[in-house]
């Protein structure tokens, strides 16, 4: 029946163009006749579009003898638009908000102060013949803006959502072999409105391909295996092969799917020309190896087809949400959440496997076993790593709107999550304004309905806005499994959480986003003209402004860490929690301002670069056969709040029961380990912080601080290193090798075997992050990420500039 599935990258070698062109019409008189930079141009194969011997004598006739000067004419075809200068060579996936420069306009400030604007992106490439026959899609993971699409002198599609995959059928209207070269042009617009309030980037951020496939072939949307019911003997599935006969005969066939190493027969199926079926069967799976976020076990799965075959994986697990909590695999289980936005440093949202790995690998060492993708659908990407690395997703449909064509981007998203082993919950939206209303309630039913009917596997949650007198409205909560409830533990939110749980017993309640604390990475004292804020607990408030008193409602953040972590103890029946947030992220910058880009609420810094409070929720979450002790401030006077009396604060985190701490020969004693933290004041000398953990009265492990001299070189560590990419951490050290904290030296960078893509230091202030060839240290450290041009490492050149 043919060769089998090929897949054809399409992400590198893009021509660019930031702004407005001559941009092709939507509606055209003759097929295929937009022309201009939807077909192609001088220098590429191909006429500017295909006519037949008729067409091109009544074309001839139309002109004088010049058949363009008659497509012009009669079906109003750009025959003069080229490419230019101003069109620029890139890559995927590409975030062109992260090139435009920063604007100082207040109601820019939540999206981290970057304009709105349009863009193309323009692809020309062959199809050899062989092709031809098969079924060819398109594939577009996703593209952030409103955007059109323009292929071979057609218009291809509009699409609303950037957090959308998208699969065209393009097999007619592509070129193959001879015919000349194939032309697809992306317009991505931002003008139009945002989805988020947060810097959702531009551009084509995700990959896109082709894959070709035989007319008779399975559905990937509708082929994927479920667990009915499991216990520790064995796993009863459920497993579904979709079949599409795209060609002209009727077909019969049998397809297997391969489980591990055991082979499932379906039924033998017959379908006629055009028609599509869905294939089922149950199987059991004898002593099944459970997936968990501690160990997560995936079965591959093959799906076959003569002549075509996918490969998926299969995590065999079962979720449930009680009255009490979580349950994974039959068993309560406490939720390490984080929420995260989709995007990292210098690149915005255009993020690669690697940095994926890279942030999802510090979460792990973090003790976080779950992550909420906030607030839009998880890309493929994230879907896989989270699979991989063991984090159980909540995944969040964007809007509860129930539009015709948010309601068909549910559907198709729902079908290629669902399979997903680390798939456990959908939230239907996130803060929706109109919640627990009665409009909501008839739109979060129809959202409801969809998602049980397509995925009746995982937990459907509404993450809400609470109110501190508890008001909910009955009819809505019907539609959901569990009420998500966003800052249950902050005074600024009252007790409408509690009240909700004292009238409503036996509704199912959890924690959906928590904490937003705020604080600044490897700094300790406070100075918002720096963009600084104290990692030990910061006066800035988001309710007002300038540094408030201590206790200010608002001060620090929503919550702070420690205030979360008491309402996870005194209210287990909440699940566990979700930190709000995972990772600093561009936009939202309170309650900083202008010159601040950037988020403050993130354990780690948007470059990776875990903060003081990471080390807090290590201590509490991490595997605890293992200890953990971080020791902070860093011991270099110029990062430190130090009071008349010469005193200093010191924290320690750690799963061990006692600290004793120095400085120099100056013994601060033993003391007790609450919270898994120890604070104490400590009168600042020059030397060395030392913090040693007791467990039973010996010493188990120790932390320094080391007081250091000026900067001598930079260490690079490769952080990352993958197909694509590779990150590198650059952190200054002096002549005796310690790490000089307060080093913020400008640094000059090259790479070889590829290209700097980005530098970045986590610093929220910083402007000057569309350089590729320099960047400052902020508190000693930065980021280089490269993108390969070789299959070796790269190797990364660097020069430190005196201060």
């Amino acid at each position: 029946m043919g060769s089998k599935r090929q897949v054809i990258n399409l992400d590198r070698d893009w021509s660019f163009h930031l702004g407005e062109i001559n941009e092709p019409r939507h509606l055209s008189m003759k097929s295929l006749s937009l022309g201009g930079f939807t077909a192609p141009i001088d220098g590429e194969k191909g006429e500017r579009m295909p006519f037949g011997p008729s067409g091109a004598h009544f074309l001839g006739l139309v002109g004088q003898g010049d058949q363009e000067k008659g497509l012009a004419i009669v079906a109003g075809t750009d025959v003069d638009s080229q490419l230019d200068a101003s069109w620029k060579k890139v890559d995927l996936p590409h975030d062109w908000k992260r090139d435009l420069p920063y604007t100082n306009n207040p109601a820019l400030t939540m999206n981290g102060f970057k304009d709105d604007c349009v863009a193309y992106y323009r692809r020309s490439f062959s199809l050899d013949e062989g092709i031809q026959g098969r079924q060819v899609h398109l594939h577009l993971d996703g593209i952030l803006g409103v955007s059109d699409l323009w292929y071979n002198g057609a218009y291809l599609k509009h699409n609303e959502s950037g957090y959308v995959a998208q699969d065209i059928d393009v097999t007619a209207l592509s070129r193959y072999g001879d015919e000349g070269n194939n032309t697809l042009l992306v317009k991505t617009d931002t003008r139009h409105g945002a989805e988020g309030w947060w810097n959702e980037g531009a551009g084509i951020y995700r990959s896109v391909w082709l894959e070709v496939y035989n007319g008779v072939h399975l559905s990937e949307e509708e082929s994927w295996v479920r667990v009915i019911e499991l216990t520790s003997a064995s796993a009863s599935l459920q497993v579904n092969v979709g079949v599409v006969n795209d060609g002209e005969q009727e077909v019969t066939v049998t397809p297997t799917v391969l489980i591990g190493e055991q082979q499932v027969s379906l039924a033998k199926t017959t379908l006629l020309a055009g028609d599509q079926t869905v294939i089922t069967t149950k199987v059991e799976l004898a002593g099944p190896h459970v997936w968990t976020p501690e160990d997560p076990y995936m079965y591959p799965v093959t799906f076959q087809l003569e002549g075509d075959q996918l490969v998926k994986q299969l995590g065999v697990k079962t979720v449930e949400y009680q009255k009490d909590g979580f349950y994974l695999n039959g068993q309560r289980y406490e939720l390490h959440g984080i929420c995260y936005h989709q995007d990292f440093a210098g690149v915005g949202i255009a993020q690669t496997k690697e940095m994926l790995d890279y942030k999802l690998r510090l979460f792990k060492e973090a003790g976080i076993n779950a992550l909420r993708s906030a607030h839009h659908f998880a890309s493929p990407d994230l879907m896989d790593a989270c699979d991989q690395h063991g984090i159980l997703l909540m995944n969040e449909n964007r809007l509860l709107e129930t539009s015709p064509w948010r309601l068909d981007n549910l559907r198709r998203m729902v079908k290629l999550s669902r399979m997903h082993p680390s798939m456990a919950f959908w939230s239907l939206s996130n803060e929706e304004l109109v919640g627990n209303t009665i409009p909501a309630g008839r739109m979060s039913h129809q959202v409801a309905t969809i998602i049980r009917k397509l995925d009746p596997d995982h937990i459907l949650v509404q993450a809400e806005l609470l109110n501190p007198e508890g008001k909910v409205n009955e009819e809505y909560l019907q539609n959901i499994d569990v009420l998500g409830v966003n800052y249950p533990e902050s005074p600024l939110m009252g007790s409408g959480a509690e009240v909700i749980h004292q009238q409503h017993p036996d509704l199912p309640m959890m924690s959906t986003e928590n904490a937003s604390y705020f604080t600044t990475r490897g700094n300790f004292k406070d100075d918002d003209t720096k963009g600084l804020l104290n990692s030990f607990g910061t006066l800035y408030s988001n309710l007002a402004p300038g540094k408030q008193k201590p206790g200010a409602p608002g001060t620090g953040g929503t919550a702070t860490p420690k205030q979360v972590m008491e309402y996870v103890k005194d209210h287990p029946y909440m699940g566990g929690t979700f930190i709000w947030l995972g990772a600093d992220c561009y936009g939202e910058p309170s309650p900083l301002g202008w010159p601040a880009t950037t988020s403050s609420y993130g354990i780690m810094d948007i470059c990776g670069f875990p903060k003081n409070d990471y080390y807090y929720y290590q201590a509490h979450w991490a595997d605890q056969a293992k200890t953990y002790l971080h020791l902070d401030p860093t011991w270099n006077k110029e990062l430190l709040e130090i009071d008349d009396q010469g005193n200093t604060a010191v924290r320690v985190y750690t799963n061990a029961d006692q600290v004793h701490v120095w400085v120099n020969d100056h013994d601060y004693g033993i003391h007790d380990v609450v919270d898994n933290t120890v604070d104490l004041q400590v009168v600042y000398e020059p030397g060395v912080l030392k913090a040693e953990a007791l467990s039973g009265g010996k010493v188990i492990d120790q932390a320094t601080q080391v007081t250091a001299s000026s900067p001598t070189k930079v260490e690079v560590t490769c952080l990352e290193s993958g197909n694509e990419v590779d990150l590198y951490q650059l952190k200054a050290v002096d002549k005796q090798g310690n790490f000089v904290s307060c080093a913020n030296n400008l640094l000059y960078v090259s790479a070889a075997g590829g290209q700097i893509w980005a530098l970045a230091n986590g610093n929220v202030i910083e402007q000057d992050d569309r350089r590729r060839d320099q960047v400052k240290l902020f508190n000693g450290l930065a980021l280089a990420i490269v993108r390969k041009t070789s299959e070796t490492r790269s190797e990364l050149t660097v020069e430190m500039e005196d201060n």
